[in-house]
């Protein structure tokens, strides 16, 4: 088995990621996006910050590997990690969906943040 592998999905015909860390359960995985949440949220991660540590601590693939699986380029994906760029909503969810998270826009105020899901 090599460090990653990919291979295609039937549905969309899209490559599918293969985590050569496959010893990470289910728990574990989810406590790295709450944690990854948790610092967005403070606004002590940024998107690009947040997007590298979930690439390499859920997938352990670099850059080339990682923009091949999710459709962009290694310099696209290299810009979105150190926050250069301006790119669409687009680009950004396929970036993010592989790792479990969607781009979305909030409250900066996260007592309306919390009013909202009370709410809901």
């Amino acid at each position: 088995m090599s460090a990653t592998e990919v291979k295609k999905t039937n549905s969309a015909g899209r490559n599918a990621i293969v985590s050569k860390r496959i010893n990470l359960s289910r728990a574990e995985r989810e406590a790295l996006v709450i944690e990854v949440t948790v610092n967005m949220l403070k606004g002590t991660m940024t998107k690009g910050e947040a997007l590298k540590y979930l690439r390499l601590n859920l997938f352990s693939v670099n850059q080339a590997d990682y923009a091949k699986m999710v459709g962009i380029s290694r310099k696209v994906l290299s810009e979105i990690e150190n926050g250069k760029g301006n790119y669409t909503e687009a680009i950004l969810q396929k970036a993010f969906r592989p790792l479990g998270m969607v781009v979305t826009v909030m409250p900066r105020d996260l007592a309306i943040l919390d009013k909202a899901r009370a709410n809901s």
